[in-house]
């Protein structure tokens, strides 16, 4: 049918680019010392948990600016933010991240994890 995508007589819309961004960061079990994720620019993102790791839960906590005070990040129903993770896996950021400025990762054991940004 005429005017359909996919018919030979319309265009097929413009595709929007989107830059990626891995951070390798190494959680550590204390909100202090872990490093923090700049996520201002970020629709979302994969966390990677290398095989060998002992990373098996990350609790997630945000603030309005890098640098600034982190509080623990809650869902809609006032839950911690938590994912159970195991080694050798890939997981995606939990939504309650996508409006966040900045981010930690406090681990359950110290170790690295790769994070790529999708902007």
């Amino acid at each position: 049918m005429a005017g359909e995508f996919g018919s030979a007589n319309v265009a097929y819309p413009a595709r929007i680019a989107r830059e990626t961004a891995v951070a390798s960061l190494s959680l550590t079990t204390v909100l202090g010392t872990t490093p923090e994720l700049a996520f201002q620019h970020a629709a979302g993102g994969t966390v990677f948990v290398p095989s060998g790791s002992s990373i098996t839960s990350l609790t997630y906590y945000a603030a309005t600016a890098i640098g600034g005070t982190y509080l623990p990040l809650n869902d809609a129903s006032g839950s911690a933010v938590t994912q159970t993770v195991a080694a050798g896996k890939a997981y995606d950021l939990p939504a309650a991240c996508f409006g966040c400025c900045a981010l930690k990762i406090v681990a359950n054991a110290a170790g690295s994890v790769d994070v790529s940004l999708k902007g």
